[in-house]
């Protein structure tokens, strides 16, 4: 995750041109003036737009897909059936996305993944999903804060877990039928 956000950084930052927005130019002067309007401490905000959603699949005459994209985290890092020594992740982490999608024409949801809401060891750990229809209009949020840096050996087990089930969330299936 940290590379990719890392990598759309660096991207914008060797970008000099305004970049064309469907509600006009935004330049770099311009995009760093503004703030996030519920975190004013964030560092960076990166707005991207993509025209087509690929579909996972098709089957008959119904549509799948993931709803977050390419953000889904695909492995788990934690691979290690137990832990000897405590993980150090340097810092705590947070990790926020907000998806909007617009549902193609002549189709309609027939099914959404749930909202949940994980939590490892009183808080240390957060994992929130939300996905709201609005007419046409999909909106997903996905969170995941580790508010702790340093996670105990005998945690680790919970802490894996607690990975698994929300990787699992990411890769859940949006399907649509037509109308």
């Amino acid at each position: 995750m940290r590379v990719l956000i890392t990598s759309l950084l660096l991207l914008i930052a060797l970008n000099l041109q305004a970049q064309n927005f469907k509600f006009g130019k935004v330049s770099k002067a311009e995009l760093a003036e503004k703030e996030h309007p519920k975190d004013p401490t964030a560092n960076a905000a990166v707005l991207f737009k993509r025209e087509s959603i690929r579909f996972d699949y098709r089957k008959g005459d119904k549509l799948y897909f993931s709803p977050l994209l390419f953000l889904a985290t695909q492995e788990n890092p934690f691979k290690q059936d137990e832990r000897m020594l405590p993980i150090d992740l340097i810092y705590p982490m947070s990790d926020k996305y907000m998806v909007n999608i617009m549902l193609p024409e002549g189709y309609d949801v027939e099914s959404l993944p749930e909202n949940v809401a994980l939590d490892f060891a009183d808080h240390t750990g957060e994992f929130k999903y939300l996905i709201n229809q609005n007419g046409r209009f999909l909106q997903i949020n996905v969170e995941l804060n580790i508010n702790s840096s340093f996670i105990l050996a005998e945690n680790y087990t919970f802490f894996k877990q607690f990975f698994v089930q929300a990787i699992e969330k990411e890769s859940e299936k949006i399907v649509l039928k037509p109308i």
